[in-house]
């Protein structure tokens, strides 16, 4: 018997895609032995009783907005972290455009370095900059199906979104928008609510 409490921790659950796996995991999540505790690091939720645990109150959660940096500690990356020597105006224009997405940080923090024009370049920064571009193209759109890809393309054009406007958009029937905007906002891709309800979406 072990006499410690231990953690097992399992990264890139996002990545297993194999119905026995979520169920082996299930099992082991209803019979953690008492010392044990258990990390999951996903980009979406995995295929396993989440509700069951939350309302039992054996779950812990993390989700996008935990993990969005504040103005200081924006600031404490930027500046002390990365070594540039930006003012509060341009670190909370920052902030604003990556909505405090620490890789968003990152990146701009990279383009950065070594320019003299520091605010002009921030106040172009967007989504739309190489090295974000190529970021989320090679670690998050490519790994999509091509239906995801083409209902993320086709949309792209809506600064809101419900499900019945996407099926407008993308004039197909075979594919619910309402069920691809949940897919999406439960694997992190994306999309964010924009009502409790999860009908309105950015």
């Amino acid at each position: 018997m072990i006499p410690h409490t231990f953690v097992l921790v399992i990264d890139d659950y996002h990545v297993i895609d194999a119905k026995p796996i979520d169920d082996a995991l299930t099992f082991l999540v209803e019979h953690l032995p008492p010392r044990m505790r258990l990390v999951i690091a996903t980009r979406e939720d995995p295929q396993i009783p989440l509700e069951r645990l939350r309302g039992g109150g054996q779950l812990s959660e993390l989700r996008v907005t935990d993990l969005r940096f504040s103005h200081f500690e924006a600031a404490a990356l930027l500046n002390q972290a990365m070594g540039l020597e930006l003012s509060s105006d341009d670190i909370a224009v920052l902030e604003t455009r990556t909505e405090g997405w620490v890789a968003g940080l990152q990146l701009a923090a990279l383009s950065l370095q070594g320019r003299t024009d520091a605010s002009n370049f921030i106040q172009s920064f967007s989504g739309s900059h190489h090295f974000v571009l190529d970021y989320l193209l090679e670690e998050v759109l490519h790994r999509q199906s091509e239906s995801v890809q083409t209902f993320l393309l086709r949309t792209s054009i809506l600064d809101q979104m419900c499900g019945q406007l996407c099926d407008v958009v993308l004039g197909d029937t075979t594919a619910s928008g309402q069920a691809t905007l949940e897919y999406l906002e439960r694997a992190n891709l994306f999309v964010v609510p924009l009502d409790n309800e999860r009908r309105w979406y950015r």
